[in-house]
């Protein structure tokens, strides 16, 4: 199985996954942090898992990354380590919009500010 996230990213996950856990097998702490990273406020406001025959088996939309839950050895070099996640509450997802859209008018000034100084 593996999941794609809204960025287009696909990654490995054990067949244990859910929207609500995402197991990688990790190596490393490098690795650990490397998938960490993915785990945005962009990457989780729509991501799917997939199956190995390339069937959704599960959309989630407005995701945050909540911990890391603790990690099982799956082999003698390899741990299962276990990323949660969960819903954003309605006041979360507001101020996400609010954000998007704050960072939108203050784009449309500096481009506004640019033709005027222009003229």
């Amino acid at each position: 199985m593996k999941v794609v996230f809204n960025n287009g990213v696909e990654t490995p996950i054990t067949d244990v996954s859910s929207v609500y856990s995402l197991g990688i097998p990790t190596v490393d702490e490098a690795e650990v942090e490397a998938f960490k990273a993915l785990l945005t406020q962009e990457n989780l406001k729509h991501f799917q898992i997939v199956d190995d025959n390339g069937t959704v088996v599960a959309e989630a939309n407005n995701f945050v990354f909540q911990g890391i839950s603790g990690s099982d050895p799956i082999g003698e070099e390899r741990t299962e380590t276990n990323f949660m996640l969960r819903v954003m509450t309605d006041t979360e997802i507001e101020l996400s919009i609010l954000k998007e859209e704050k960072e939108l008018q203050a784009e449309a000034i500096t481009e506004l500010a640019g033709i005027v100084a222009e003229m």
